[in-house]
């Protein structure tokens, strides 16, 4: 997907507007880095938790 956006903002846009794309996607992966991790840890429990119950 990158690849595709990356090859487009170069044929119709500037350097600046590249970066920016850039910078964006970067903050946006850095936030959902922590909630990949809490969701994917929190799974095991509740489904633990849930199948415990149901015994």
């Amino acid at each position: 997907m990158f690849v595709s956006v990356n090859w487009m903002l170069v044929t119709i846009s500037t350097e600046l507007q590249i970066a920016i794309f850039g910078i964006i996607s970067r903050v946006i992966a850095f936030t959902m880095m922590p909630i990949n991790g809490l969701v994917q840890g929190m799974q095991p429990i509740i489904g633990c938790n849930f199948w415990c119950k149901a015994i």
